[in-house]
């Protein structure tokens, strides 16, 4: 626990800090209390002027002894010290003032100091420097790097730096770094050394890179071995280094720079400068030259948005590597593969509405006028998002249909969803012992009643069809924005499929999609279908598990699946836990409308 030193505590402290330690022992110092940044924290002003006399006694001693005592260097654990170190270092602590709140100072007597402020990342050892014959410094860094200078090194040569060193490349003083041609599409590297020039441990804060002298846009980079972002990927300790590849990726055939920058903090500090505590950074730039080659596509799209919103993607980021226009052309992934995905436009521009919900690809290949190629298609995926809380759809299948994607009246078999609000005061045709809701002019939602006022007097409640299709695929989409029901008064909604009109084309498959509160929590199907055919697919709970965890609700499943065993109407049992699909043959509305369908011969009497 961090405690208050007091004036009393210096004349022990400073004895003992002259007076050279034993070997083979280890004492933990608690750090002195701070607040924030202030060099003495809770010490107070009176204390800081008191010890500025001290101080300044000191300082040229103890950092004499630092330098001239110290028996080793840097290690990967922190600053270790010879045999004087420990002395010294509490010194040094003292006239630092903290470390940071809340650590402790760990002094091995005879064996160095260190501090423990996070493990040390992967290192490697440096060539030494003459190792590197040809390389030299820029005007600003020592002899054998690149890129970074000692910055903020206070008397004895205590301070943090960090520098840049080549492994392969040969530095020129004051020139940038050069990398091999390489032509647009490919990405030429070259690998470095960062290295911890100083005296303290150094963490990772950020990293940049941008071009120099070129046309904005006209290259790209980064580099293996870095995290960009705030969040430190690694910890060197003082004489170590982390090993990157740089890479500069040109997108127009002509000459290029770019420059990389790291910006490191410091890992706890044992400084003659109270400006130690500080960032350092060090640049490094290299050049090179572009041929023709391919076309790097640039693609450009959002990360979600809403299904039915129209949504835009762009390519026109993407640059020739000769100058000249250039074309996209578009294909898109729906999420489900039932779904014939809608054509684009070429453009550099694509705009689309996305008729389901899930996750969709959207794919671009480039060319440009001179006849350069794109080096391959760029695909990207984008979050399409239910904007309901409860959303149903469907999508079916004709095998018959020689064309699925033809329009128009009878070109593929017609296949409706239904949407129903239970209980309803239908006649119970499919004998499952409740009045069916289907057709109901209150209760059901579908082609002949697309908006149903159910509940409360606001429309988010109702019941309503989004989506209609009568010439085969699909999709058809019913949903309700914010179905009506409670804990103590809970709500149910039947999700069935009428097979309207097959139009010549025989049998459908029929697939239902279920999304509940943002998930999608059942597929059904395939189903086959014939003309007039219904097939209650599901019953809707609300509220249930997923959209509300209170402890009535917790154990509410929001899907039960219908199964059936036999033919209700002949003996059987529907809304079993297991069994075959729950079918009702011939069902038409109440009324009549038979003649409207190619119904199989038992059903010419209708319902």
């Amino acid at each position: 626990m961090p405690i208050d030193v007091g004036l009393p505590l210096l004349p022990p402290i400073y004895r003992w800090a002259r007076r050279p330690p034993p070997r083979a022992e280890r004492v933990v110092f608690p750090v002195l209390w701070c607040q924030g940044r202030d060099r003495f924290g809770a010490l107070g002003s009176k204390f800081v002027a008191s010890l500025g006399t001290l101080r300044r006694r000191w300082q040229n001693r103890l950092m004499h002894d630092a330098t001239r005592h110290a028996r080793s260097v840097p290690s990967a654990a922190g600053l270790t010290l010879g045999r004087w170190g420990a002395g010294v270092g509490w010194g040094l602590l003292l006239w630092a003032g903290c470390l940071g709140c809340g650590d402790a100072f760990v002094v091995e007597l005879g064996g160095g100091a260190s501090l423990s402020r996070g493990a040390p990342g992967p290192t490697t050892s440096l060539p030494s420097e003459e190792a590197a014959p040809g390389m030299s410094s820029n005007a600003a860094g020592p002899a054998g790097h690149v890129g970074g200078a000692p910055a903020l090194m206070g008397p004895g040569g205590f301070g943090p730096c960090i520098r840049w060193r080549p492994v392969e490349l040969v530095a020129t003083p004051g020139a940038p770094l050069s990398l091999a041609p390489v032509a647009t599409g490919q990405c030429a590297v070259a690998a470095m050394h960062i290295e911890n020039c100083g005296t303290t441990p150094l963490s990772q804060l950020a990293w940049r890179h941008g071009d120099v002298a070129t046309p904005a846009g006209a290259v790209t980079g980064g580099a293996d071995g870095v995290v960009d972002g705030l969040e430190p990927s690694w910890v060197l300790a003082p004489g170590a280094a982390q090993q990157v590849k740089l890479r500069v990726c040109p997108l127009v055939a002509a000459p290029y720079a770019m420059a990389f920058e790291v910006v490191a903090r410091t890992v706890g500090v044992m400084s003659a400068s109270p400006s130690a505590i500080a960032e350092v950074s060090a640049t490094v730039e290299v050049s090179g030259t572009a041929s023709v080659g391919c076309l790097v596509p640039r693609l450009d799209l959002p990360a979600a948005t809403m299904a039915g919103a129209t949504l835009q993607a762009s390519a026109a980021d993407s640059l020739s590597p000769s100058g000249a226009a250039v074309t996209a052309r578009w294909r898109l992934l729906p999420p489900d593969p039932w779904l014939t995905a809608p054509p684009i436009a070429d453009g550099l521009v694509a705009a689309f509405a996305p008729v389901i919900a899930g996750s969709w690809g959207v794919c671009v290949a480039l060319h440009d006028a001179a006849g350069v190629k794109g080096c391959a298609e760029v695909c990207s995926e984008v979050a399409v998002l239910p904007a309901e809380a409860l959303r149903v759809e469907l999508l079916w299948q004709t095998p018959a249909d020689a064309d699925a994607n033809d329009s128009g009246p009878g070109a593929g078999a017609d296949l409706d969803l239904h949407l129903a609000m239970l209980p309803s005061d239908g006649v119970d045709r499919d004998c499952d012992g409740q009045p069916d809701p289907w057709f109901s002019a209150s209760w059901d939602t579908w082609w002949g009643a697309v908006a149903q006022p159910w509940g409360a007097p606001t429309t988010a409640d109702d019941g309503t069809l989004v989506l209609d299709d009568s010439d085969g695929q699909g999709p058809e989409v019913a949903s309700v924005q914010a179905p009506a029901g409670t804990s103590a008064k809970p709500q149910t909604y039947t999700i069935g499929v009428h097979a309207w009109h097959d139009h010549g084309h025989g049998e459908s498959l029929a697939r239902v999609r279920v999304w509940i509160g943002g998930a999608l929590v059942g597929v059904f199907g395939p189903q086959p279908l014939q003309a007039l055919d219904l097939w209650t697919v599901a019953r809707v709970r609300w509220p249930n598990a997923l959209v509300e965890g209170g402890a009535k609700t917790a154990e509410i499943q929001p899907l039960l699946q219908c199964a059936q065993l036999g033919d209700p109407c002949a003996g059987g049992k529907r809304w079993m836990s297991a069994g075959s699909a729950c079918l009702t043959h011939c069902y038409t509305p109440l009324g009549g409308q038979a003649s409207n369908h190619a119904a199989p011969a038992a059903c010419a009497k209708g319902g």
